[in-house]
């Protein structure tokens, strides 16, 4: 099993466009439990790209009332079919992966901080959490417990989007992989990776949220959350989504949490956020297989170059 799949799930974009939505159920119930979800989802129906599947999966689970919210986050909906409980549990694994593997006393402050946070929100802790170890969750929680109930409940919502994000491209890659007919010639695929380096430390900047989005196709103002994720202990992120486009060229961005960052130093930066962004070309961008997006950062000031 790969790092961003469940070994069990596997759709390509011709099937989203023309299956029932009963032969669909398995890999969309695991990527997110609402059926109403699921509805909306479908509604919008045929899509050009997986980067409009994103979109429209980001503004169904938009639309959906705060109490089917409550429902999808606390995974209420009863799953029907062993298959999508089974499926579930592999993304689970997979995501959880890095808390499962931390120390004993870790996971225990965490489940007891979990709990705490349980008992005065009345719903459980939620954390799109791939890569993030026990101590790290930990942190999340204890920075979050003298929320608002309402505060917490839309940070909830912004934390079950990702995961929602990161599964459908997780599902898509696979089938994509396994689908019998041949990559067209004229399709990129560039695998997507990006390092920080803190220059005033000279080390790598670790734990930094990064999100990675594409420029809406239908709304050229706009963006598509593609993937999420935080940089590990040598400061690196390599499990981006690959650029998988036939469009003559396409915008791409990277955001970096750079204020969150430096905060937890107790450092003030004059940046909240560093964008990055790029643009790739069907002829230019041809033969490269690879794009790594580096970034040295500073609390006044960055920079950022085309790597491979």
């Amino acid at each position: 099993m790969s790092a961003d799949k469940a070994s069990s799930l596997s759709l390509t974009l011709t099937q989203l466009n023309t299956a029932s939505l009963d032969s669909l159920a398995l890999p969309l119930a695991a990527i997110c439990p609402s059926s109403k979800w699921r509805s909306l989802l479908l509604e919008c129906r045929p899509f050009a790209s997986r980067e409009s599947v994103l979109q429209a999966a980001t503004k169904a689970w938009q639309r959906l009332s705060t109490d089917e919210w409550k429902a999808a986050l606390a995974g209420a909906e009863p799953l029907s079919d062993a298959r999508q409980t089974a499926a579930l549990s592999d993304f689970s694994r997979v995501e959880l992966g890095a808390i499962a593997n931390s120390p004993q006393e870790d996971q225990a402050a965490l489940q007891t901080a979990c709990d705490s946070y349980q008992a005065k929100f009345g719903h459980k802790f939620f954390l799109a959490a791939y890569g993030v170890t026990a101590k790290q969750a930990l942190a999340a929680v204890q920075a979050r417990m003298d929320n608002s109930a309402d505060y917490e409940l839309m940070l909830s919502v912004q934390e079950r989007s990702k995961v929602i994000a990161r599964r459908i491209s997780a599902v898509l890659d696979e089938g994509e992989k396994n689908e019998a007919a041949p990559t067209p010639p004229n399709a990129l695929n560039i695998h997507v990776s990006t390092h920080v380096l803190d220059t005033t430390s000279g080390l790598p900047a670790r734990d930094v949220r990064v999100i990675f989005e594409a420029r809406s196709e239908s709304d050229p103002n706009g963006w598509v959350l593609l993937s999420s994720d935080e940089t590990n202990g040598d400061g690196r992120i390599g499990s981006f989504p690959p650029i998988r486009t036939q469009r003559s060229f396409q915008w791409y961005r990277l955001r970096f949490a750079s204020g969150v960052y430096f905060a937890r130093q107790g450092i003030t930066t004059f940046w909240p956020e560093v964008i990055v962004q790029w643009q790739v070309d069907q002829v230019k961008d041809r033969d490269r297989a690879k794009l790594h997006v580096p970034v040295l950062l500073s609390p006044f000031g960055y920079s950022s170059y085309r790597g491979s």
